[in-house]
């Protein structure tokens, strides 16, 4: 009996394992798709172009933004984030920062010397 509930606990752990690891495989561990930056409604399309991940301004209800300006640049994948380059419009001016994808949400974490700024940006429906 005491065999029985061993294998069964052990059956059990190994269930949860699995149903954790396939969940943790469907989160967004990219940034890749198209995002929506609160200020402006501004759209961003992160893609991957010639080996090089590229975030570019597709729409936005400021007349003034460039459509199909780099925001983002230089972006690589290390552990869980990634890090690049963001482009301060208002300032022309490329800062560090750090993505955090999060499924349906990025998480920007932008570095100025000693100050930091955080963005979310939500994923697009369409």
């Amino acid at each position: 009996m005491l065999f029985f509930l061993k294998s069964q606990t052990v059956r059990g752990c190994l269930i949860m394992l699995l149903t954790f690891l396939s969940f943790s495989v469907k989160a967004q561990t990219s940034p890749e798709g198209v995002w929506i930056a609160e200020k402006n409604n501004t759209k961003i399309h992160i893609t991957q172009v010639n080996g090089e991940w590229l975030g570019k301004v597709i729409s936005s209800d400021n007349k003034e933004t460039e459509i199909g300006l780099v925001i983002l640049k230089d972006l690589k994948k290390e552990g869980s984030e990634w890090k690049g380059m963001i482009y301060a419009v208002n300032r022309k001016e490329w800062y560090n920062v750090v993505i955090y994808p999060r499924n349906e949400l990025l998480e920007l974490e932008i570095s100025v010397g000693f100050l930091s700024k955080s963005l979310k940006w939500q994923k697009s429906k369409s």
